[in-house]
């Protein structure tokens, strides 16, 4: 036990039933174990200070948590399990050897977690798997979840374990622990009588086929297909296993290396393939080359490509293999290949316009493929820098990284995976450490990016197809939009800078252009060559087939960085671009106060980004600054719905109802054709009540109606039809809906008779605490409208006016 390779962190909250049990196992592989709280109502951290264990509570940001954990014990290894789990261990000795000398810095175990029978169909890709439905006990299925961390990893992992953000790990070398798993404390699990296991082998030997039902939707699986439960690159390990072993068919593996090609998981993708067609070689089809072709290709593997397209033609005639020869015999910058392939492939809609732009070029007098240099800035960029440098790896010819200053091992990162660096010392301008970059490189042209931006392994093939595309006379620029990954563009209000209709072309950024002496960056910050192309006459083009993904790990550390700068440089600004990429610097680090002066500065902002910067005012209790920016924008488009809609809701807050009448009643129809669904109920929502407060309630019920019915599962709506019902004195239908909402809320109505008003303003009274407790402010002030409109008007007799008095004081949450 004290010979144990790590450590034990137990993190989570409410478990004290398991806890002991947890701790207790724990215990028994380390005593190095601590029980992480995170604000239990139970007796949690009592239980843990019982079992002897180090004992924490933390309810603080991801960074102060990384650095309290990293003050206890000091083995290199932790491993992180919740409070209803236990470690499943078999061969301590050989998983020491293992963290010892193995490659990896993260490992993913096998975690079975409990799940209800019901709600397993989900883990099913074909619905004609039934046999879950059979099954009328608790189960549990397993996952692949990283959990065994080396600690210098501890605070990237906390931001993927807690703040469940997957790219904060991303590029960690990893592995897959074997003899490892992770179990759950749950003594209401039982063996499912199915036999699940029999059952997969028998699909993976291809003995049971299932076919698809029509609302499947899957019809590109064809008529018939091998069944498993989960489509999931964690079951890779199975699906190698199977192939080295002979098992399955082309029906069970092409949906798998689909998958994982769409989730550009392309080496792993290779391996699979190469296994199977390598034991199964009788599967190798015009459509098992198709899938090796695709992968091949975009691990830049040409000539394996090239094998796999040659082999389609060899059985029958192929367009489109003929079309892919000439484009990987172009990569290859092999000329007359290439041309004639690329003549032959007749024209297709997907592919006729890449196909005459490659010809295009080709047939260009003296054309040659042009050399390509990436340069880089960099500082303390060792968690990101190496992932930015292999994505460019085998397409651009030299790596230039001017480094401003690093403590860290970004230097020697780089000159690792074959980059050159270079020293500078920093002053606060970016255009000069950009400017130093281009002063060592050698290509044609440059390609610009970011430590913390890479090409995503989807879109390397087309990078390597442009750079091919690229004219010789080096007097094209290319503009594109640098995005964060797909998963994450939710997270970020710049990714409604995508929703520039006006500056959209201006928004791309200038991310490679020729090289020339004399192209420089300029500003301080937010710099750009844009003066420079103009300056030399370079024609600036917009281009879908370079994709930068800007990963958003350590984004508030690096932009930090741009403070000084931006601090420095905005008195000189004036266009809205850059006063706009300021303002949202600003506010994704926090500061309201410092955004809202580049916003006001701003000449005009785009209606969509206008309104969901004030909503963030409005969030954060500074309505005012929302609504100048509002304002300021609908003199330049006053009938813009985002706007009016904002609008609406500064209004609503201040009460101005008669103004939410005037700027909503006559524009109702066109926010309604022009937004979504939810920004449309919205609207018709306020009109709904800004009437009702105007003394039309019966237009207010109709504008709430259909409110309702546009978004029927939001519970604010039918609060509102009450409110509108108590209004026009429809009591009856106002508690008949009552009743339903408070079944569908799960409350439990302390009045289960009806006998008086102040009975009625009871149960509006417990239905507001409800709110109140699930924090949802609007349906609470509604509640507390109707309540106040029983008093006003039904409550009047001296007893009854006191039952009212004693109701409310015990209520105590209404004021």
């Amino acid at each position: 036990m004290e010979n144990s390779p790590f450590a034990i962190y137990v993190i989570g909250k409410d478990q004290e039933k398991h806890l002991e049990k947890c701790l207790d196992r724990a215990l028994k592989i380390t005593r190095q174990v601590l029980y992480i709280d995170l604000g239990s109502k139970d007796r949690s951290v009592t239980r843990a200070s019982q079992s002897g264990v180090k004992t924490i509570q933390m309810q603080s940001s991801i960074e102060e948590m990384s650095r309290t954990l990293s003050e206890f014990f000091h083995l290199n290894w932790i491993i992180f399990i919740k409070p209803d789990e236990y470690i499943n261990l078999h061969g301590l000795k050989k998983l020491g050897h293992t963290l010892k000398h193995g490659d990896a810095e993260l490992y993913f175990l096998t975690v079975k977690r409990p799940i209800d029978y019901e709600t397993l169909e989900p883990f099913q890709l074909i619905k004609k798997l039934d046999q879950f439905r059979e099954i009328k006990n608790d189960m549990y299925v397993s996952e692949l979840q990283i959990r065994l961390i080396r600690r210098k990893h501890l605070g990237r992992f906390l931001d993927y374990f807690v703040g469940k953000n997957m790219e904060a790990i991303s590029g960690i070398p990893n592995r897959i622990l074997q003899d490892f798993k992770i179990e759950s404390i749950n003594d209401k699990i039982k063996q499912a009588p199915f036999d699940v296991e029999k059952h997969d082998l028998s699909c993976l030997k291809g003995e049971i086929i299932y076919d698809i039902t029509p609302e499947e939707d899957l019809v590109e699986i064809s008529d018939s297909y091998t069944g498993f439960r989960v489509l999931h690159t964690g079951y890779l390990d199975s699906f190698l296993e199977g192939a080295k072993l002979g098992f399955g068919h082309l029906k069970m593996y092409i949906p798998m290396l689909k998958f994982m090609g769409e989730q550009g998981y392309f080496k792993e993708a290779k391996c699979l393939y190469e296994s199977w067609i390598g034991n199964r070689s009788e599967d190798e089809t015009y459509y098992t080359n198709i899938i090796g072709g695709f992968i091949y290709a975009h691990l830049l593997d040409f000539d394996k490509a090239i094998r796999c397209y040659e082999r389609m033609i060899e059985s029958q005639k192929s367009s489109f293999a003929i079309a892919n020869l000439g484009k990987l015999y172009f990569l290859k910058g092999e000329k007359q290949k290439a041309v004639e392939y690329l003549m032959q492939a007749e024209d297709t809609v997907n592919d006729v316009y890449l196909k005459r732009q490659i010809l295009s070029v080709l047939t260009t007098p003296h054309w040659q493929p042009v050399t390509l240099s990436v340069c880089m800035i960099a500082r303390d960029e060792e968690p990101s820098i190496k992932k930015a440098i292999e994505s460019v790896d085998g397409i651009v010819d030299e790596v230039i990284v001017v480094d401003t200053g690093s403590s860290d091992r970004t230097r020697e990162i780089v000159k690792e995976s074959g980059g050159r660096v270079f020293e500078f010392e920093w002053q606060h301008d970016f255009s000069a450490a950009r400017n130093r970059a281009l002063q060592e490189a050698k290509g044609d042209y440059i390609l610009f990016l970011d430590a913390d931006e890479y090409i995503d392994p989807r879109h390397r093939l087309s990078l390597a197809l442009l750079k091919q595309l690229l004219p010789i006379s080096k007097d094209v620029a290319i503009r594109t939009k640098v995005e964060p990954p797909k998963k994450e563009k939710v997270l970020s209000i710049q990714a409604w800078l995508d929703r520039y209709k006006e500056y959209e072309i201006v928004e791309y950024q200038v991310r490679l252009f020729p090289m020339r002496k004399g192209i420089q960056f300029e500003g301080t910050v937010f710099e750009s060559v844009d003066t420079s192309m103009k300056n030399f006459g370079i024609n600036v083009t917009a281009n879908e087939m370079l994709k930068i993904t800007h990963s958003i790990l350590n984004r508030e550390h690096r932009e930090r960085r741009k403070i000084p700068s931006a601090i420095k440089a905005f008195e000189f600004f004036q266009g809205p671009i850059k006063l706009i990429e300021g303002g949202l610097l600003f506010l994704r680090l926090g500061d309201l106060d410092m955004a809202y002066r580049w916003f006001e500065k701003a000449e005009k902002i785009h209606p969509a980004l206008a309104s969901k910067i004030a909503a963030l005012y409005i969030k954060y209790d500074q309505p005012r600054k929302g609504k100048n920016l509002v304002e300021k924008a609908l003199e330049q488009w006053p009938e813009s719905p985002e706007l009016n809609l904002s609008l609406s809701e500064l209004l609503f807050k201040d009460a101005n109802y008669d103004a939410i009448i005037a700027t909503l009643k006559d524009r109702i129809e066109f926010i309604r054709k022009s937004l979504g669904q939810g920004d449309a109920s919205r609207a018709l929502y306020y009109l709904g009540i800004a009437s009702i407060e105007s003394g039309f309630p019966a237009d207010g019920m109709n504008y709430l109606v259909s409110a309702h019915e546009a978004d029927p599962a939001n519970v604010l709506y039918k609060i509102a039809a009450i409110y509108a019902l108590v209004r026009i004195d429809e009591w009856e239908k106002a508690l008949r809906l009552t009743d339903q909402i408070a079944k569908e809320q799960g409350i439990d109505l302390a009045v289960q008779e009806i006998n008086d008003f102040v009975d009625v303003g009871q149960v509006f009274l417990q239905i507001n605490s409800h709110f109140q407790e699930e924090n949802k402010d609007e349906e609470a002030g509604l509640c507390r409208k109707i309540i106040e409109q029983v008093i006003k008007t039904k409550v009047s007799k001296e007893e009854d006016i006191m039952r009212m008095s004693a109701v409310i004081k015990e209520a105590g949450a209404y004021n």
